[in-house]
């Protein structure tokens, strides 16, 4: 059985699984908080008179098929410096990565503002001096905490 973290009522998995598993197709449901609840039984191979039966609930646990959001929020030039700020954000996990790439080179890592990328939330500074003149684009890739990568990018005319 499956249910939401705030439903009542439980939906019917699969009824008299002789398998040791049971594949749950996740992309089919929302995102969410979800638990499952296993109820076995040995009536198959006993009398109904000594069977028995038990059930157990597992722990909460988070379906998130969505990647995050990356948003640019500003760009530009000051002084010799060219930025791109960014933000990312996820609806149900914490980020927990970020690269950065300029004009399609290897991926960078790049940290938050707040030195750390911990959270469902976070702004990054990309900051480079000089770059050549011309067209420059910026690409930010951030991960979540279930796998999901989002991208962003950012175009930055250079004079």
């Amino acid at each position: 059985y499956l249910r939401g973290e705030k439903e009542t009522a439980w939906i019917l998995l699969k009824k008299d699984l002789e398998d040791k598993h049971l594949t749950l197709e996740s992309d089919s449901l929302p995102d969410g908080k979800y638990l499952v609840r296993v109820v076995a039984s040995d009536s198959p191979s006993n009398p109904k008179t000594i069977a028995l039966t038990g059930e157990l609930t597992s722990a909460v646990f988070d379906l998130d098929n969505n990647p995050p959001i990356v948003q640019v929020l500003s760009q530009g030039a000051e002084g010799r410096y060219q930025f791109v700020r960014f933000k990312a954000s996820d609806a149900v996990s914490v980020l927990r990565k970020a690269e950065i790439s300029v004009d399609g080179t290897d991926w960078e890592d790049i940290f938050s503002l707040d030195g750390i990328v911990d959270s469902r939330s976070e702004e990054f500074e990309f900051r480079r001096e000089n770059l050549d003149a011309g067209e420059h684009t910026v690409a930010l890739r951030v991960y979540d905490s279930n796998g999901n990568v989002g991208v962003g990018k950012a175009v930055i005319q250079v004079k």
